[in-house]
Parts: structure tokens; sequence; C-alpha cells
């Protein structure tokens, strides 16, 4: 859910430009309101840690919290860098990384169940999947140019492109709080 507000769907704009300066002012603009989001998540599990677990109801997920920030900075690049090899054209390789993603995952989490045998090697398969996948997506040549300075300001850009955070990020949190409510719920109360 964080993820959403981490990119304020500014990546689904990546799609529209038809110049590249444009987009990697789309680009720096994500990562301006990602590292925004991110310091901000960090705060909040730094200070409100316990607070945060308590009203969860579960104190034990206290550790846990410390890597939110990490996996929701994880997350909101693996979108955002998507719509750039979708942009590109590169289906090959956003084939590859769906592969790697599923394999790193899945061997990490088996491979961490059965040598620490507790649940940390769920979260440290997602992590390790994310990693895998947008080390493998910056290796490409063309996609690194698009971290390139540009002369588009990001303001200028957030201006033009404002409706995707105000139109899609409230439908986008709905869906998603329709659908994890029910996990949430069945968390708090057994």
């Amino acid at each position: 859910i964080l993820s959403i507000f981490a990119t304020g769907r500014y990546e689904m704009a990546i799609m529209l430009p038809d110049n590249r300066e444009e987009v990697k002012s789309i680009l720096r603009l994500i990562l301006a309101i990602m590292f925004t989001i991110v310091t901000i998540i960090f705060a909040i599990v730094l200070f409100l840690n316990h607070f945060i677990a308590e009203l969860l109801g579960n104190g034990q997920i206290s550790t846990w919290l410390y890597f939110l920030p990490f996996s929701v900075l994880l997350i909101a690049t693996h979108q955002t860098l998507n719509y750039l090899v979708i942009r590109e054209k590169e289906f090959p390789l956003l084939a590859k990384t769906k592969v790697a993603l599923a394999t790193s995952v899945g061997t990490t989490k088996l491979g961490s169940g059965i040598i620490l045998k507790n649940s940390f090697g769920l979260l440290l398969g997602n992590l390790f999947g994310y990693i895998v996948t947008i080390y493998l997506i910056l290796r490409k040549k063309n996609i690194q140019s698009y971290f390139k300075n540009t002369s588009i300001s990001i303001k200028k850009t957030a201006q033009k492109y404002k409706k995707f955070p105000q139109y899609d990020v409230p439908a986008i949190v709905v869906n998603l709080f329709a659908n994890q409510l029910p996990l949430l719920l069945l968390g708090k109360f057994f």
C-alpha cells in the first residue's frame, strides 16, 4: 500500500512523453517523492515502532517494521523500472526479470526456511528478489541513460502529470484496502 504513495503513481506517466528528456524529469520526480516518503516511513518506524506493533496487536512484528522503508523503496523502484523497460520495448528483459524474480524469491525462501527455520526467509526472499530484478534492469545501457540530468524542471513535470496522483492514487488505495482489509482484520483478531 505504501509503495503507491512512494511513486505518486507517476510511473504510469513514463509511457506518455515522446521525448526522453521529459521521461528523465518524470524519473527525477519519482525519485524525489520516493526518497521523501521512505524517509518519512523510516522516521515513523524509528520513533513509533512499539506503538505501531501494539496498535496492530502483535508486539512480535516490531523488529520486522524496520524492514518496511527498505521494502517500500525496492517495490517502488521495481515498479518504476518495469515501466521504463516497457517503454523501451525490452520485452525479453521483462520476461527475464519476471523469471529471475520468481526464481530468486522461491529459492531464497526455501533455502532460508531450511537453514534458518523461521519466517525471516519469507521477507528475505521478497527483498532479494526485488534486488536481483532491479540489478538486471539497471545493467541495460538504454535504461541507464534515463538517469542522466535533464533541463526540464521537476515542478513543471509534476504540474503536467498531476492527474496521476489526484485520481489514480485514491482509486488504487481504496482497491488495495478492500483487498487487504480481511487480512489485516484476521491478523489482528487471530
